[in-house]
């Protein structure tokens, strides 16, 4: 990637240890308010898509907070005082705590010990192309930031693609590993002036950056997340055209991502409007922002024959006449199609010149992914167009699944998570159907894999609080703020 920085910032969050799992209110200013983001508003009453967190038994921890002294270095990462600590331990800081310098800082007189999470000890296995005049040395930004007892740990990874970054912990340490690949454009000078000459300097291969760890701390309760970026995702579909094709999950996905956008710049004016009978656009005129919803459950057609309806598994004919025009397009399809009785959105089945009235839905979902899926590499300009596709959301209907006695209860009056997934829902099946067939097609569509995390999310859904037009238990859609969100989130990872 030439000529851009991609910044990837994996956040580590550490709470005071007590016997429940009860999440201060106090944590809220962590994160970007948004009125959308789960990763916010939705903290001081539940987890919402933060799988666990480390959690860290004294406060007497806390000196990983203590300030730099601006004195005898004019890098930012001097001295530290104990003074400093006890004086700001009470409350989160406003700027940059603690950023790597280039060069360490040489100082006079005894200076107390840094913080252990002030200096991560880092390694870069492999330099290649440094510059020829005083060579380069690529590291992490760090910041930290703390509310009471919980502490948030935040690195900068420019040239990191999001799926080579990798958490783990220990015995003693916490550990962020991947693989860097990035290019800078580096201008050389003569006479002032900057010639005509750049040289591309390549700072790539393995990294690890290691934090030592408290000796209390829980090292089972660590996790990461990856942090969004409002404005950055506005920059990036700035001028371009968004469409969500799918049923009511992929509404789910692009109510989520409108309201992300609006809180990113919530004094912007915006409009959500209605182009037909199935397709709805939020826009953010002032940025260029445009994000369009069509209802299409099953992707494939389905027509009128003899007052029957007949779903064709062999085109999208008429599906198609919407889907062309945009820079970016996200799919869905599932929930429909394990529909039967009244619920069941067609009368018969066309599979090319055989009729019939029902078959197994699995090869029926199989055999329409095909036909999108050609029609997709066909008529679908890649270098202009990204496509995705977004993976199955699983249905919590069935409590015996994850623990419950009895089904009657369903989803309602869930309040956390599950902790361990130990059953494979229908929907697992069909996402693994689904992943196959994506890599089998001809051109790069990427799927969202959001499928197991959100099992664990037996408790985001509506339940009986959902819309008040319908009764009855919604233990298939997403609250919001919520699981959608994440999804929005991969997609935020993807296209960057």
């Amino acid at each position: 990637m030439e000529s851009q920085i991609v910044r990837r910032r994996v956040n580590m969050i550490t709470a005071h240890l007590t016997a429940h799992d009860d999440i201060s209110a106090s944590a809220t200013h962590l994160f970007p308010m948004s009125c959308s983001s789960s990763l916010n508003s939705a903290i001081p009453r539940r987890y919402d898509n933060r799988m666990n967190y480390a959690r860290q038994s004294s406060s007497s921890q806390a000196c990983f907070m203590r300030t730099s002294e601006q004195g005898s270095c004019t890098e930012s990462t001097a001295a530290f005082k104990a003074s400093d600590y006890a004086k700001k331990s009470s409350r989160a800081f406003e700027g940059p705590m603690f950023s790597r310098p280039a060069n360490n800082c040489k100082h006079n007189g005894t200076v107390e010990e840094a913080p252990k999470f002030a200096r991560p000890r880092f390694q870069l296995k492999e330099r290649r192309n440094e510059l020829e005049s005083n060579g380069s040395e690529w590291s992490p930004k760090m910041d930290v930031a703390e509310s009471g007892s919980m502490y948030v740990v935040s690195i900068e990874l420019p040239g990191v693609n999001i799926n080579d970054i990798k958490v783990e912990v220990s015995h003693k340490s916490l550990i962020v590993s991947g693989n860097r690949s990035t290019q800078c454009k580096v201008a050389s000078y003569l006479n002032g002036l900057v010639s005509a000459y750049h040289k591309k300097e390549i700072v790539q291969g393995p990294y690890r950056v290691f934090w030592p760890l408290p000796s209390n701390a829980n090292k089972n309760r660590v996790s990461a997340e990856f942090v969004w970026d409002g404005s950055d995702f506005m920059r990036r579909i700035k001028n371009k055209k968004v469409l969500f094709v799918g049923d009511s999950l992929s509404l789910n996905q692009w109510q989520s991502l409108a309201c992300m956008l609006h809180s990113a710049f919530p004094s912007l004016n915006y409009s959500v409007t209605r182009n037909g009978p199935l397709m709805s656009t939020f826009s953010i005129p002032s940025k260029q922002v445009r994000l369009s919803y069509v209802r299409n459950a099953l992707l494939v057609d389905i027509v009128k024959e003899k007052s029957k309806r007949v779903l064709k598994l062999d085109s999208v004919a008429i599906s198609s006449k919407l889907w062309t025009g945009y820079d970016i397009l996200i799919f869905d399809t599932w929930h429909w199609w394990i529909h039967t009785g009244r619920k069941q959105p067609w009368d018969l089945i066309r599979d090319g010149k055989i009729l019939r009235r029902d078959m197994d839905r699995l090869k029926a979902y199989e055999k329409a992914l095909i036909t999108w899926g050609k029609w997709i590499s066909n008529n679908i300009n890649f270098k202009k167009t990204k496509v995705f596709f977004q993976g199955i959301s699983p249905d919590h209907s069935n409590g015996t699944q994850w623990g419950k006695k009895s089904n009657q209860m369903q989803c309602k009056g869930e309040q956390n998570p599950v902790k361990k997934l130990s059953y494979s829902g229908g929907e697992d099946e069909a996402d693994i159907l689904l992943g196959k067939i994506l890599s089998k097609t001809k051109k790069p569509i990427h799927m969202l894999k959001l499928n197991k995390m959100s099992q664990y999310r037996v408790d985001g859904h509506p339940s009986i609080y959902g819309n008040p037009r319908y009764k009855g238990m919604d233990c298939t859609h997403w609250c919001l703020p919520g699981v959608p969100d994440i999804w929005n989130q991969l997609l935020y990872a993807n296209l960057i």
